[in-house]
């Protein structure tokens, strides 16, 4: 709950700066570059992690290798979470970043959880549905987990909707 509490301060300060700006979505666009150089580079994700290497050398190793790469913005925003010692949090912010930019264009984020892959066609048939509930174009972000057994889990905010076949046998017990 803390990481995500965190998450949210960093995303939201983050966001409201790229929002006065009028860059939302090219804050959104490098955010996830940023992300995903970092995913594939475990060195830099040990770099990042490491607790005896100094913060200012954290910042000035990243300000070396990426000035240039990344909007001011970004980089700046990353120097920051260095600083501040938050870089373990990068992930989560991102997350919670797209999570606002949805939400301000009026995107609802909704997590679908089920055993197996669901078919494109029922994909369309929940997203249809949900969209009809909620009165907004619906994101869906798909996970599978096998442990279900079957049905699904459909998470929207801090609500979730629990089909599962496993959560119905346990009704039996």
């Amino acid at each position: 709950m803390l990481r995500l509490s965190i998450a949210r301060r960093y995303a939201t300060a983050l966001f409201l700066l790229a929002r006065e700006r009028g860059r939302e979505e090219e804050v959104r666009s490098e955010l996830l570059r940023l992300l995903s150089f970092v995913e594939a580079c475990p060195d830099l994700g040990r770099f990042l992690q490491h607790r005896l290497i100094p913060p200012s050398a954290k910042a000035e190793a990243l300000r070396r290798c990426l000035s240039g790469a990344l909007m001011g913005e970004v980089l700046d925003f990353l120097h920051m979470l260095v600083t501040k010692r938050r870089e373990g949090y990068l992930q989560a912010i991102v997350a919670e970043y797209g999570r606002l930019a949805d939400l301000a264009q009026g995107v609802l984020q909704v997590q679908v959880r089920s055993a197996v892959t669901i078919p494109e066609k029922l994909q369309d048939g929940l997203r249809r549905k949900l969209e009809a509930v909620s009165g907004r174009r619906v994101k869906l972000e798909l996970a599978q987990d096998p442990g279900l057994l079957g049905g699904l889990v459909v998470q929207v905010g801090d609500r979730v909707f629990d089909s599962s076949l496993r959560t119905h046998l346990r009704g039996f017990g």
